[in-house]
Formats: structure tokens, sequence, C-alpha cells
């Protein structure tokens, strides 16, 4: 640890990095290399695109971001179809963990938000249970 003087003779130690005032862990949990080929080969955001043209009422359903994140789900069907999607191009998610399909049928989700609300459907749809994000709502509405 090194130690430096301010002008106003305060001790600063330096050496350690930020510790922060509120630590919330985070998931080191690792998706698996299925659905890193998803990412890669970009299904997820091809996905968001198709489900976007086939049901274009969506945009006159949700008047916000928020409200489609609280009230929007896909259906067993949009699974099926997406898995159609990964099979096509020789994916299969057929033997995924529950963890891995809810993981990415949020990401679905907040495909389908950012077609119609652009990067702030996107944002609002995936920190709806980032515990960090939660974390800091809490603090600013205690303050």
């Amino acid at each position: 640890t090194k130690r430096f003087s301010s002008k106003a003779g305060k001790k600063i130690y330096g050496g350690g990095g930020i510790s922060p005032d509120y630590f919330v862990p985070s998931d080191t949990s690792r998706l698996d290399p299925v659905t890193a080929k998803l990412f890669v080969k970009g299904l997820l955001t091809d996905f968001g695109y198709l489900y976007y043209m086939r049901n274009r009422g969506l945009s006159g359903v949700y008047k916000s971001a928020s409200q489609f994140a609280r009230e929007f789900s896909l259906s067993e069907n949009d699974w099926a179809y997406f898995k159609q999607l990964a099979a096509r191009d020789t994916i299969d998610i057929s033997g995924i963990s529950a963890f891995e399909k809810n993981y990415l049928v949020k990401a679905l989700k907040s495909s389908v938000a950012r077609q119609l609300f652009r990067t702030a459907g996107y944002v609002e749809v995936m920190n709806t249970d980032d515990r960090a994000i939660g974390k800091a709502v809490e603090i600013l509405r205690k303050k």
C-alpha cells in the first residue's frame, strides 16, 4: 500500500481499488456454450425483429417500455418458434437447463422490447430482476 499526502494534509492510501458502500454479489454462473452460439449467430435479435414483424399490433397495445416489461410474456408457441429458428442454424436448444431457458426467454422478450421502444425497451426488460439495479433503486427511495 502506498501512502500519499494531499495539499490539505490528509493522508490518502492507494493501491487497493475502490470499495463500494454497498455490495451486491453477482451471479457468477456461466452461460452454456449453446446460449453463446445463439448470441454469436444473432438469433435473439433476429427473433425480436421477426416477432415484431408478425405482431405489428403490439405497438398499439403497450404505451411504454415499463408497461411492456410488466405485462408482456412469450408463449410456449413463441418458444417453439425460437427453437425452430435455432434448429435452422443447426443449434439444438432442446437440452438446455431451466436456468438457460429462463435467461433466453428474458433475452427474447428484451429483443422484442428493443423493436418497440429501442434501447429503453431493451434496458427496461433486462433490468427488471437485476439485483444491483434493485438495490440502487432501494437506496435511492430511502434518500
